[in-house]
């Protein structure tokens, strides 16, 4: 294994960290009547691409129960699954190349018994192979027409007009900066809490320090740590009773009458409010270049292969699609009968 390990870090291969393209676990022990025919179809498929890439004299690096791994199969598997930009740091995770050649013997164990039960047959694994190759081809195509695009455009630009466009999604939003006192409603009756709020009132009109006011009878339980002052706050994170009077407030320094909420009757102080800005473009530059770049390719695919599309038009267009689709179904109802027998 360490002359494995060496000539892989070399060539600078390794397994991905994200457990979703390749599964570092043990595949799942396989009851044969239950497996679906797609799972063995493919089974077949990955097995005879293997077979179609592998050199002849590639080094086998498994040997077990008469199934062999051979170096080249491992580097496909790993390129398969794996975005380029991994290779070296995946290469660092315990047991990565051991659970790799593992998946790969489970999945040339899997053929093998499917095709001792003639599960499946040649003639589909070799027309899986020729289309498995083509979208490969596809795949190689279309991320070179990517790249292109990608090398090719002005991303800031684009960003800068998207900045333009959209510019009321780039702004702050307006913020009131209050303290308050809050009077409980709980365990109070109308005429206690009414009492109550008059000798916040008093106590308001004979001191000029309100938040020497509210330590002493504010019940909001953060008084102690904020001497009632909130800050400042947008609209969407207080009782909305009490946001619309703090944000009708314009003059520094005003007292509100008491305002009724959920929570009970408040006292406002108005300290002073924070305009609506515009966020400067620099600040969601990149943003915008990663929202629009994964927009672009994701939608790109269709663009490149368009004219692809068009070409066989006529020659489509000429076939006698039923009676196609009629020979077909006949084919797809016997595979699904050797599988699903009844």
């Amino acid at each position: 294994m360490s002359f494995l390990l060496s000539d892989v870090k070399r060539r600078k291969l390794g397994l991905a960290a994200r457990d979703k393209e390749l599964n570092m676990g043990r595949l799942p022990i396989l009851c044969w009547p239950m497996c679906s025919r797609a799972f063995l179809f493919c089974c077949f498929f990955v097995c005879y691409q293997w077979h179609q890439v592998a050199r002849a004299d590639t080094e086998v690096i498994l040997s077990s129960n008469g199934i062999s791994v051979t170096e080249d199969e491992l580097v496909f598997y790993i390129k398969e699954r794996l975005r380029p930009e991994v290779y070296e740091s995946a290469m660092a995770k315990p047991d990565a190349i051991a659970n790799a050649l593992t998946n790969i013997y489970v999945i040339k164990r899997a053929s093998r018994e499917a095709l001792s039960q003639n599960l499946i047959s040649a003639d589909e694994v070799r027309a899986a192979a020729a289309l498995g190759g083509d979208r490969a081809g596809l795949k190689s195509y279309s991320d070179v027409k990517k790249r292109e695009l990608v090398e090719a455009t002005d991303w800031e630009a684009l960003a800068r007009e998207r900045y333009i466009l959209e510019s009321e999604k780039f702004q702050t939003s307006m913020s009131v900066d209050v303290d308050h006192i809050l009077i409980k409603s709980d365990g109070r009756s109308f005429d206690e809490l009414v009492q109550q709020v008059r000798r916040v009132q008093e106590a308001l009109a004979s001191n000029s320090n309100f938040s020497e006011v509210a330590v002493e009878y504010s019940e909001d339980k953060s008084v102690e740590m904020n001497s009632g002052s909130l800050g400042f706050f947008r609209r969407g994170t207080m009782d909305p009773r009490f946001e619309d009077h703090a944000f009708s407030m314009l003059v520094p320094g005003e007292i509100s009458p008491p305002v009724l909420t959920s929570f009970g009757v408040h006292i406002i102080r108005f300290n002073g409010r924070k305009e609506s800005e515009k966020i400067p473009f620099e600040q969601v530059k990149d943003r915008l270049v990663t929202q629009i770049k994964r927009e672009r390719l994701d939608g790109i695919s269709g663009e490149i292969l368009r004219d692809f599309r068009f070409e066989p038009a006529d020659e489509v267009s000429s076939l006698d699609q039923t009676a196609i689709a009629e020979r077909v179904l006949v084919r797809l109802l016997d595979a699904r009968a050797t599988v699903f027998p009844d």
